[in-house]
């Protein structure tokens, strides 16, 4: 066993595990390079040997010829630089005839310090202190791009005085090597376990990611991590020439897909190892999160038609306790039946908020902490093609809210941003405090009330969207997703409304979408996270005409029946298109349109509001509904200031809120 830091690694015969995980390209590469100068220094030799045998027996034609039928560059020159001879290939490499170059400098073709560092190595070698000299050089040929080449150099010549040097152009190998290099950094540089193995099965190679991990987990060789019998899979791939793909590993607490890629021309199996673990634990979530996602809307739906129901029965209960002179018994039995109703109001509140996943817990937070907390999590949601950049301001008020739901929005705009660049981006989470005060001029959204706003800006550089699509996301069931089920942007709408807060949208096709979400800092001075209620006017009697629109019979005759009390004339209407064909007899005379939200011919309350306020400006609206108002706010078009009324209500809030809606100043149209 060899103890590499804290790890003991099993010894294998062949194997230097102490190198294990140094990528042997770059020893490749130096290797290769001595080999080179190596066959320089061998056909210089060569060609010196046969100067000396044959040199005598030469004319000088002949030797001319000599020199210019060998393959490698060939030059002598003095301690100037001063070429005295060179042969053909030489004088190709400078781009000029031989006869020409003959009394130029070399250094002439050499850089400023490439030329010093050659004339310093010609010195060396004339004064003994260098037998010969190898090293690569920038050569600027004639009317020819620079050129990357190996020039060799030996001894001074004692009788012509000449030093004789070798020239091989390296261009294209000094390019390879670059290549091989970058392509080397991959696996080197992998931030997942990568494995090389050898024919026989045998662990020759691990990155550091591979080390990593083995520590992580505390096991004794990278062996480990890999799955069983690695070794007879490497093999198995190299001898069939395929790939196994996927073979799971789970060690821990850690999930590891690998994948084997024989490399045949090498004889070697790359092992690609991917940890899932967080992908894994985030899909379970996000499934689990969908199917409380169903149940919430079944358990919303219950709700709603629940509220109908006890509203009738708060109603008729407030009618009969009205009435004087109930015998003692039959009073006492109508309040507890008004009060079975109250708590069977607050059951159906809570169906509600579990529509929105989970109940609102406000507690003071810091939001910095938890974008830097989910940071890793968003990181494995979003891939390695996405880059993730995280700017927060520093010196931010804690928030009071709900972590959790927070966290839930932001995960959501993640996967939003992920699906909408699947070829990789950028996404962006930044975090500012926003003061808004009454007369901002740039306060375009109605819940922008004046105070101190925390803002969590999310953007991506992905598809982007329109201008008609950026309307309709955060409505319910509205996707773009071709398995999308519409839910996540509406539940964050929802979380955001519930923090008494709002979100902005800007959107470009091509250039990707930014979201700007604003938290209220403190609702109120004394930080108790409560808004101060209004005090709402007292019930007060009308004479004014009403157009009550509600498709549950019981429900609208028992409203008809409270409002006629308190002097207001009544017309029923039991859908959106049964109030349209009253509306063109009485309409002149109706001077307040009290409407159910959801109703089963198509048409909702806020399309009917809309479309008898086309043709009266002044009619006013009161809607009414089972679903909460921050939930209508997502469906329907809800926006800015509305009377609303959530089921069930009681006689007296039914009463105060048709008097102060009728009491209201018109809305100013642009």
């Amino acid at each position: 066993m060899k103890e590499q830091g804290a790890i003991l690694i099993p010894s294998e015969p062949g194997v230097d595990w102490q190198k294990a995980s140094s990528f042997p390209a770059q020893e490749l590469l130096r290797s290769f390079r001595q080999l080179q100068q190596r066959v320089l220094h061998v056909e210089l030799e060569n060609l010196e040997l046969r100067r000396r045998n044959f040199g005598a027996q030469l004319s000088a034609a002949e030797f001319t010829r000599v020199y210019d039928s060998v393959t490698i560059a060939y030059l002598e020159t003095n301690e100037a630089t001063i070429i005295h001879h060179i042969n053909k290939p030489a004088a190709e490499l400078l781009g000029k005839p031989a006869q020409e170059l003959v009394g130029r400098r070399l250094a002439d073709f050499l850089t400023g310090r490439d030329a010093e560092h050659f004339r310093q190595h010609l010195l060396h070698c004339g004064a003994g202190k260098e037998t010969d000299f190898s090293s690569d050089f920038e050569l600027h040929p004639v009317d020819r791009p620079p050129i990357r080449v190996e020039v060799v150099c030996l001894p001074r010549n004692e009788q012509q005085q000449t030093y004789r040097v070798a020239l091989a152009e390296v261009t294209r190998t000094a390019e390879m090597e670059e290549k091989i290099l970058r392509l080397a950094s991959f696996p080197t540089c992998n931030p997942n376990p990568v494995l090389e193995f050898a024919a026989d099965g045998t662990l020759i190679w691990f990155n550091d990611a591979a080390l990593d991990l083995t520590k992580y987990l505390g096991l004794g060789s990278p062996l480990q991590i890999a799955p069983a019998h690695a070794g007879d899979i490497a093999k198995e791939c190299l001898k069939a020439r395929e790939n196994r793909i996927r073979e799971e590993t789970v060690i821990g607490d850690r999930h590891v897909y690998w994948s084997f890629f024989p490399v045949v021309a090498s004889n070697v199996v790359h092992c690609y190892g991917t940890d899932l673990t967080e992908r894994l634990e985030f899909e379970s979530q996000m499934e689990h999160a969908r199917k409380l996602e169903s149940v919430g809307q079944l358990a919303s739906n219950v709700a709603h038609d629940f509220n109908n129901v006890l509203g009738i029965i708060q109603g008729y209960t407030c009618l009969l306790l009205a009435q004087s002179a109930l015998p003692p018994e039959t009073s006492e039995a109508l309040r507890q039946i008004s009060t079975a109703a109250e708590r069977a109001t607050f059951l159906t509140r809570q169906l509600m908020t579990f529509s929105r996943k989970q109940a609102f817990q406000p507690k003071p937070f810091d939001v910095n902490d938890l974008l830097n907390r989910i940071g890793t999590t968003m990181r494995g949601l979003l891939g390695q093609n996405i880059q993730q950049e995280l700017k927060l301001a520093s010196n931010l008020p804690p928030l009071l809210g709900d972590a959790t739901m927070i966290e839930q929005v932001v995960m959501n705009m993640a996967m939003n941003a992920r699906d909408a660049m699947p070829r990789g981006g950028k996404f962006a989470v930044s975090t500012s405090l926003n003061e808004i005060t009454a007369h901002q001029p740039g306060r375009r959204n109605p819940d922008a009330l004046p105070g101190k706003y925390l803002c969590i800006t999310i953007s991506d550089t992905g598809q982007g969207m329109d201008r008609d699509t950026a309307s309709k996301i955060f409505e319910p069931f509205f996707t773009t997703k071709e398995n999308g089920l519409g839910l996540g942007l509406s539940s964050a709408y929802g979380i955001i409304r519930q923090h008494h807060g709002w979100v902005e949208v800007e959107s470009t096709v091509g250039i990707g979408s930014t979201f700007k979400i604003f938290l209220p800092v403190s609702l109120n001075p004394d930080g108790s996270g409560k808004r101060q209620l209004a005090t709402a006017p007292k019930p007060a009697a009308g004479a004014e005409t009403i157009l009550v629109v509600e498709d549950e019979p019981a429900l609208r005759e028992l409203v008809t029946r409270q409002l006629r009390r308190q002097g207001y004339q009544i017309i029923q209407a039991n859908s959106g298109k049964d109030a349209l064909g009253l509306w063109a007899q009485h309409g002149q005379d109706v001077a307040l349109l009290f409407t159910d939200m959801v109703m089963p011919d198509g048409m909702t309350g806020s399309e009917l509001a809309e479309t008898l306020q086309a043709q009266k400006p002044e009619l006013k609206v009161v809607y009414t509904s089972g679903y909460s108002q921050e939930v209508l706010q997502q469906d329907f078009a809800l926006r800015g200031e509305v009377h609303f009324l959530q089921k069930p209500y009681h006689q007296d809030a039914l009463i105060k809120t048709i008097r102060a809606a009728l009491d209201a100043k018109a809305p100013v149209k642009d």
